[in-house]
């Protein structure tokens, strides 16, 4: 059996969406499957557009509360409900393609792998600011490395997707345990890092992960988020976890206050570079300079200051 789950808060309309472009999902041979949105205490008619979904649409659906705020506590809760083999995250403002569970069941029945992520392509419904190239759409949930498959067997071979389209073996939270609860979105504070972590334990179990990007899906761009001060915060705490993630891998002294020194040479680069843009009146280019400084503060900062 594939589970899916999609974890919600107060975002009832993007739901329906995403619950509607399910509605005519091509499901595999042989291959029950199941739906369950985990509410994470929302106050709006999430409830609702659940429960009409279920009605009407016929989907093999089920609404699960979670009152622990925090997107870990709620995939957790998807995870402990589940019953599959395959358990698929996706996001709430995602539109579905008709074969991507076929695409699933393929990428698991062709690869002996733990996680296997697909390509996240953005899809904006309002015009695209000129500041906004592909780099800084990653902010947004965009996730594209290629039309190629990727075996990840290590820290450095990359991350195999994003969670708004990430699957798991089931055996990997028995033998690895569950998202982590102190790290993730809650409520609306803009934290990150449980998918990163989630990952990153899995190899350091000698676990394998994919890249399948035959395994597609479209992430709706959230109007709300295309703005500068939204992508400077979240390159900061980006920043943050990359810091996080290099200090659980490199626990020597040395090696930290070497990191720290080359985070610091680089900030002064992107600052001169900043200045120039300022300079020449180059809009874009600055802002994309700002970017990289508001990442590379983020990471100088949780070295020196790591619980802030």
């Amino acid at each position: 059996m594939i589970s899916v789950i999609i974890c919600t808060y107060n975002r009832s309309q993007s739901l329906e969406k995403t619950l509607n472009s399910l509605v005519g999902i091509e499901v595999p041979e042989a291959v029950d499957w199941e739906l369950i949105v985990v509410d994470n205490n929302s106050n709006d008619s999430t409830k609702k557009i659940v429960d009409r979904n279920r009605v009407h649409n016929k989907l093999p659906l089920r609404y699960v509360f979670e009152s622990l705020q925090g997107l870990s506590h709620a995939r957790n809760r998807g995870i402990n409900e589940s019953m599959g083999d395959i358990i698929a995250f996706i996001d709430d403002d995602v539109i579905i393609p008709n074969d991507w569970l076929i695409q699933v069941f393929n990428a698991f029945s062709q690869f002996d792998a733990d996680v296997i992520g697909g390509k996240t392509i953005l899809r904006f419904e309002q015009a695209i600011p000129s500041w906004l190239d592909s780099d800084l759409q990653k902010c947004l949930g965009s996730f594209d490395r290629g039309d190629k498959v990727i075996v990840i067997q290590d820290r450095n071979d990359g991350m195999p997707g994003i969670g708004a389209n990430l699957c798991f073996k089931r055996n990997v939270f028995n033998s690895i345990g569950l998202f982590d609860t102190t790290a993730g979105r809650t409520g609306n504070k803009l934290m990150m890092g449980e998918e990163t972590d989630l990952i990153r334990r899995i190899l350091l179990n000698k676990g394998k992960g994919v890249y399948f990007p035959q395994m597609y899906l479209y992430h709706i761009a959230d109007s709300g988020k295309i703005s500068k001060n939204y992508i400077l915060r979240w390159k900061y705490r980006i920043g943050q976890w990359d810091a996080k993630t290099d200090m659980l891998n490199n626990v020597t002294l040395n090696h930290e206050l070497r990191t720290i020194f080359g985070a610091i040479k680089t900030l002064m680069g992107n600052i001169a570079k900043l200045a120039k843009c300022l300079v020449m009146l180059d809009d874009v280019n600055a802002f994309k300079n700002k970017a990289h400084i508001a990442q590379l503060l983020g990471y100088i900062t949780c070295f020196i200051l790591p619980g802030k």
